[in-house]
């Protein structure tokens, strides 16, 4: 199981860095082929592919070219099975707070997102 542990880690901070870096090539490595992306945020819900989804990943500023600050946590993962993973994390950019839920799956020997579904509130000035 640690392995596990570790492989799903490897991952989350491969997303993490491929958001951070608006790098649609990379963040195609951590999902499924046929992963879902699902906004929940009452007046902006949104259900796309993940194809739909990197497009609009493309278009964005990467954060990293503004020289955001990076503040990610990781507040939880927890196995259902050897082949089934939730991680629940938080992270700060475009000046909002997003909280994601993860669902990973090992699909052809390795772990990758099948779903993201995810909740956003704006940053207060003092955060």
């Amino acid at each position: 199981m640690t392995k596990d542990y570790e492989a799903v880690h490897q991952v989350i901070s491969r997303y993490l860095d491929g958001l951070y870096e608006a790098d649609s090539t990379q963040l195609r490595t951590v999902f499924h082929p046929g992963a879902c992306y699902l906004n929940t945020v009452e007046g902006d819900e949104v259900c796309l592919s993940i194809d739909e989804y990197l497009r609009q990943v493309d278009q964005r500023v990467p954060p990293a070219q503004t020289k955001d600050i990076r503040v990610e946590n990781i507040l939880s993962v927890e196995f259902g099975s050897d082949t089934m993973a939730f991680v629940k994390l938080q992270m700060q950019m475009f000046e909002r707070r997003y909280t994601d839920f993860l669902t990973f799956i090992r699909w052809e020997g390795a772990w990758v997102i099948a779903a993201k579904v995810f909740s956003y509130c704006p940053l207060e000035r003092n955060e």
